[in-house]
C-alpha cells in the first residue's frame, strides 16, 4: 500500500512541471483515473474518444476540436 500523499507517477523527473502540479494534489486513485483518461496520456478525447494530437493535449489547456470537451479543472 502506498503512503497517503505519495505520487504514483514522478512527473518531475521526465515531464514538465505542470504535470507535477496536476498530480501533487490528487489522491492515488485520482492519479490513476487521470492516467487512463486524459488525452495527454491516451491521445484521445475522454468524451467522444476522437484522437487528439499530443501537441494539443497539454495538461490544463486541452480542447477537443470535435466535441468541444475542455480540460480546465487541473
Amino acid at each position: 500500500m502506498m503512503p497517503s500523499g505519495s505520487l504514483l507517477f514522478s512527473p518531475g523527473q521526465t515531464n514538465p512541471s505542470t504535470l507535477e502540479k496536476a498530480f501533487s494534489h490528487l489522491s492515488p486513485t485520482e492519479q490513476i483515473r487521470l492516467l487512463v483518461s486524459h488525452p495527454y496520456f491516451t491521445g484521445r478525447c475522454p468524451h467522444c474518444r476522437r484522437p487528439i494530437p499530443l501537441s494539443q493535449a497539454q495538461m490544463g489547456q486541452c480542447t477537443c476540436s470535435h466535441c468541444g470537451w475542455q480540460d480546465r479543472q487541473i
